[in-house]
């Protein structure tokens, strides 16, 4: 749907990191969209989408991407959050480490997958590129179990049973963006392109740039990050100690009782011996 797609810095090995913020101190990319090549109805946009993720995670454009435009650069200012839950017995989250891949846990990933495999068993089908079939068009069947499970998927309907992350990190955006490239640049910048990639020569005005160039500027707006940590309100050694406490209580009351017992039946046994004294 969005066509190729790249990731950049996902590699543990050679992992880049950004000591500065501000504009300038992340990754500035130049992209060429290549127009000329979309096809009819697949290509009704013009632009790139853009996902800010761990490298670990697994990006899903079409769900929470950023659209950024030709003939503009596209500043996206960024903050970090971390948000750390509890699991049982106080919440329910899924643990971020899974046995059967590589990637992190996420809700969407969850979701995904689920929406995947109840697709394949009801329709015998994909309508993603896997080493499944793929579903047909222009097979009624196929098709119409193909939209009745999305339908079930965005109604919440099938049993996915996904959870929130126990460990997340999420980035909130900041966008701006301003036209690109002005008409005094243009020259310039044609010329280093045309010595990187041959394909943008067919780029020889400022209406062919700005249909086919789109430029982006990815910063942290502050190496500050926000964290969200929950801590249990109530804990089993408060439960030991208020349960420790109000058995020493009432434990007390119950031998204060006794003693007054004790002499609430003295008292009635000299009364009546008292009395018997009396009539003798």
């Amino acid at each position: 749907m969005y066509g190729n797609c790249f990731i950049f810095n996902h590699d543990p090995a050679r992992r880049l990191r950004s000591t500065r913020s501000g504009s300038g101190s992340g990754l500035t990319l130049t992209l060429f969209t290549e127009q000329d090549e979309y096809l009819g109805m697949y290509g009704q946009e013009s632009g790139v989408r853009l996902v800010v993720h761990q490298p670990m995670e697994l990006p899903y454009p079409e769900m929470s991407g950023m659209t950024a435009k030709t003939g503009a650069v596209t500043s996206f200012a960024i903050r970090e959050a971390t948000t750390e839950r509890l699991q049982m017995p106080y919440g329910k989250c899924q643990p971020i480490n899974r046995e059967d891949t590589n990637f992190l846990y996420s809700k969407t990933e969850c979701g995904t997958e689920c929406l995947k495999r109840h697709m394949f068993e009801f329709c015998e089908c994909h309508d993603t590129y896997s080493n499944t079939p793929r579903c047909q068009i222009l097979n009624k069947t196929q098709e119409m179990c193909r939209q009745l499970i999305h339908y079930f998927y965005e109604t919440s309907k099938l049993p996915c049973g996904c959870l929130l992350a126990c460990n997340e990190v999420t980035y909130s955006k900041s966008i701006s963006h301003s036209t690109w490239p002005s008409e005094k640049y243009l020259a310039q910048l044609l010329k280093n392109l045309h010595t990187i990639n041959p394909k943008t020569k067919r780029i020889t005005n400022l209406l062919k740039a700005t249909q086919n160039l789109a430029s982006i500027d990815v910063y942290f707006e502050t190496l500050k990050k926000s964290s969200v940590t929950e801590n249990p309100a109530y804990t089993k050694e408060d439960l030991a100690s208020d349960v420790g406490g109000l058995l020493g209580l009432y434990i007390g009351i119950s031998a204060i009782t006794l003693f007054e017992l004790f002499d609430f039946f003295v008292d009635v046994f000299r009364l009546c011996v008292r009395v018997c004294v009396r009539f003798q």
